[in-house]
C-alpha cells in the first residue's frame, strides 16, 4: 500500500471495487453454494469455507503479470484488488461464522459490512494524520523507519476494537502515507524505509509459502 500509486487507485476505483468486492462476495457464494450440495454442513460452514479460498494470491499474481509485461494499469488494478479483497473475504468469514452460533439476517450483515468497510476507512485516516504529525518531526532515519513498522497497528488495533476492518484502516492509511512521504519525510528516510519494506515483504512470503510447501506431506499422507 505504501507503494501503490493514489492517482492510479482513483482512476481505476470502480473496477477495483468490482474485482475485490462484488468478485470476492459471488466466488464465496457460489464455493458456498457447491459445498453445501457436495458436503454434509451447513449453508453457514460452506458459506465460511467459499470466503476462505475467494480472495486470490496477489503475490504470484503481480510477480507473474511484471514478467511477463503486462501493461502497467493492469498490473495496478491487479495490486489495487490485492488490498482489498482480503478485507471483503474476512467480513464473510466472521459473518459466517457468527451465522454458525446464532441466527443472522440480510440487514444485519449489511451492516456488519457497512461498519466494517467505513470504519475502517475512518480510522485509517485517522492513524494516517496522527503517523503523518509524528513522521513530520522526526528527523532521524532509523527512528523514522522504526515508526513505520509501528503504524501498521495504530491503524488496525483501534479497527478491530470497534469490530471494524484493520485490513482497510491498515491500507487506507499506508496508501496516504506513501502519497504523501515527500512531505512528511527526508529522502533518505524515504529510502531506507523502502529498502527495510522491501526485505520484510521478501521475507514474510516466502514464509508464507514455506509454510505452505512444508504441510504437504501431512495433507498427502491423511
Amino acid at each position: 500500500a505504501l507503494r501503490i500509486s493514489l492517482v492510479d487507485l482513483r482512476r481505476d476505483v470502480y473496477q477495483i471495487i468490482q474485482l475485490s468486492v462484488l468478485l470476492v462476495l459471488f466466488t464465496a457464494i457460489v464455493v458456498g453454494l457447491v459445498s453445501w450440495w457436495l458436503m454434509p454442513i451447513g449453508f453457514a460452514a460452506a458459506l465460511a469455507l467459499g470466503g476462505v479460498v475467494a480472495p486470490p494470491d496477489a503475490v504470484a499474481a503481480t510477480a507473474v503479470a511484471r514478467r511477463i509485461g503486462l501493461p502497467r494499469r493492469l498490473v495496478a488494478v491487479l495490486e489495487g484488488e490485492s488490498l482489498f479483497n482480503d478485507a471483503t473475504a474476512l467480513v464473510t468469514v466472521s459473518t459466517a461464522t457468527l451465522a454458525l452460533q446464532q441466527s443472522v439476517t440480510p440487514l444485519s450483515v449489511g451492516v456488519d459490512f457497512l461498519v466494517a468497510t467505513v470504519g475502517g476507512i475512518a480510522i485509517g485516516v485517522v492513524a494516517f494524520l496522527v503517523m503523518a504529525f509524528i513522521q513530520k518531526h522526526v528527523k532521524d532515519t532509523p527512528t523514522s523507519v522504526a515508526l513505520s513498522f509501528i503504524s501498521p497497528w495504530v491503524a488496525f488495533l483501534p479497527a478491530e476494537e470497534i469490530h471494524s476492518s484493520g485490513v482497510i484502516a491498515v491500507v487506507v492509511m499506508a496508501v496516504l502515507l506513501g502519497y504523501k512521504a515527500p512531505y512528511i519525510q527526508t529522502a533518505q528516510a524515504r529510502v531506507s524505509e523502502r529498502m527495510n519494506w522491501d526485505s520484510v515483504q521478501f521475507i514474510l512470503e516466502n514464509m508464507v509459502f514455506l509454510l505452505i510447501g512444508l504441510q504437504a506431506a501431512t495433507i498427502i499422507t491423511d
